[in-house]
Parts: structure tokens; C-alpha cells; sequence
């Protein structure tokens, strides 16, 4: 789950790291990594927007959708950007607060990107 929004400047500077960390993935074959955009946007427009603008293939919860609040209280968002990565029965596998630093890190290099994301999936439980 990314949480995010087009008028955060954190998250516009993110966003295309985490395109580029989904991209080399799939580059290698992997596409097994998916992407849900939860948006903090103030208006569904804002939302496509930022959608079209800077996001990858990705699913996202739609704006009128009580779930988008919801998700923020389940996952104890408080900030964003943020970066939820699940195992496969909803919980968090990955500490949160290591997410996003850990897709900074890895996105310049394809190797680092494989095995940051090998250690997603052991941590989730995905073989």
C-alpha cells in the first residue's frame, strides 16, 4: 500500500523512485510486486492527476471510497509518503518506518532493488 499525495513534496520525490524500484522488477520478469495508491490527495482530480503524472501501472482505492481512511487507521499512517508492504494475510511484513528508505537505497541499482525485494517476500512469508 503507498500512501501518498501530488501536493507533498516528499512524495512527488519519492514516487518516481518507487516507479523505477517496480520497473527494474519487472524488468527482470518479476511481476509479482503490486502497487495499491492510497491517496491523500484533497480532490479525486488531484488524485488522477498525480495518477497520469508520475505513478507506474498501479492499482489505487477509489477517492470516494471510506476505505482510503480506513487503511490509514488499520496501517497506523500518520505521514506520508508511506509505504505498507503486506504479507499475505493483510499485516504488515516490512517495519514501516524502513519502506521507504529501503526503496531510496536499493532504486539505483538493479541488484540492490532484487534484493531488497527477496527480503520483502522472506519477511512476508512468500517463497
Amino acid at each position: 500500500l503507498y500512501f501518498s499525495a501530488h501536493w507533498c513534496p516528499p512524495c512527488r520525490q519519492f514516487t518516481p523512485m518507487l516507479k523505477k524500484f517496480v520497473e527494474i522488477l519487472q524488468a527482470t520478469g518479476d511481476t509479482s510486486l503490486k502497487i495499491v495508491f492510497v491517496s491523500r490527495d484533497k480532490s479525486e482530480v488531484d488524485m488522477w492527476k498525480y495518477i497520469h503524472e508520475a505513478h507506474g501501472n498501479w492499482y489505487a482505492v477509489p477517492f470516494s471510497s471510506d476505505m482510503r481512511e480506513s487503511l490509514c487507521r488499520r496501517y497506523a499512517v500518520s505521514g506520508i509518503p508511506s509505504l505498507v508492504v503486506l504479507n499475505q494475510v493483510g499485516q504488515p511484513a516490512v517495519p514501516m518506518h524502513t519502506t521507504v528508505s529501503q526503496v531510496l537505497g536499493a532504486a539505483a541499482s538493479s541488484t540492490h532493488v532484487l534484493s531488497t525485494y527477496f527480503q520483502w517476500r522472506s519477511l512476508a512469508g512468500v517463497p
